[in-house]
């Protein structure tokens, strides 16, 4: 795997290639998997699915075409730079025509995600006058993957399963009085069906300075990439009132 540049604190492109024997190690290995035996019509009760899983790995030593996937992340601008001595890779897409100053805007992922969960909402962001939105609306957009969590959850080729955890431990060390503050900037929430978590909005508003909460018709735990119009069209709203 291209490992982006050492020792450099200014922001650099960066491009995203495994080489042919990064990709057929990967490959064996997922040939060679020993599978575990499953009680006949087992299906999600005691687990993860064997069926299913074997069906997805057969998927990513055959059928999925990492050149052709590099290719695409090829045509997104990407970069490197080092911040306190860690290397940070990020989508850094600037707004096109914009009618006045752009807005910048950073777009975080979690935990097992990547920058890539917003590609689909990118150009809606940045350039929302083609795609029948208010020029006026357009964002920078700088889309971290999060310190860890290698480049594109392909965490076998970045070598980074162990180090994406390691939210879990941060997370643990925070002080109780730090979950119990509230946030007073000005916040908003966009509930979508299909989350893992619906939260209320007497909670929300004891956490926060809620100035919008809104529930969405569809889309899921990955809203920008489910529902990328849905999605950019909330961050459009939020935000107008803050130009």
């Amino acid at each position: 795997m291209t490992q982006p540049p050492h020792g450099s604190t200014g922001v650099e492109p960066f491009r995203i290639h495994a080489t042919p024997a990064e990709l057929d190690d990967l490959r064996a290995r997922l040939d060679a998997t020993h599978w575990p035996e499953a009680p006949e019509q087992a299906g999600w009760s005691l687990g993860t699915d064997v069926t299913h899983l074997r069906e997805l790995a057969a998927y990513w030593a055959d059928e999925f075409d990492w050149p052709a996937h590099e290719t695409a992340l090829a045509r997104l601008p990407r970069f490197h730079t080092r911040v306190e001595d860690v290397g940070i890779a990020f989508l850094h897409a600037r707004a096109v025509a914009p009618t006045g100053p752009a807005l910048p805007l950073v777009l975080c992922h979690g935990w097992p995600d990547s920058s890539w969960r917003y590609e689909k909402a990118l150009p809606l962001l940045t350039d929302p006058g083609a795609h029948g939105g208010d020029p006026a609306d357009a964002f920078d957009v700088v889309v971290p993957d999060m310190p860890g969590c290698g480049l594109l959850t392909r965490y076998w080729l970045t070598g980074t399963i162990g180090s994406s955890m390691c939210l879990y431990i941060a997370n643990a060390a925070i002080p109780h009085e730090q979950h119990s503050r509230k946030v007073e900037v000005p916040s908003g929430f966009a509930r979508f069906p299909g989350d893992t978590l619906h939260p209320p909005r007497a909670w929300l508003e004891r956490t926060a300075n809620v100035v919008r909460l809104a529930d969405l018709e569809r889309g899921g735990h990955f809203a920008p990439f489910e529902e990328p119009e849905l999605y950019a069209q909330e961050l459009r709203e939020f935000f107008r009132p803050y130009r």
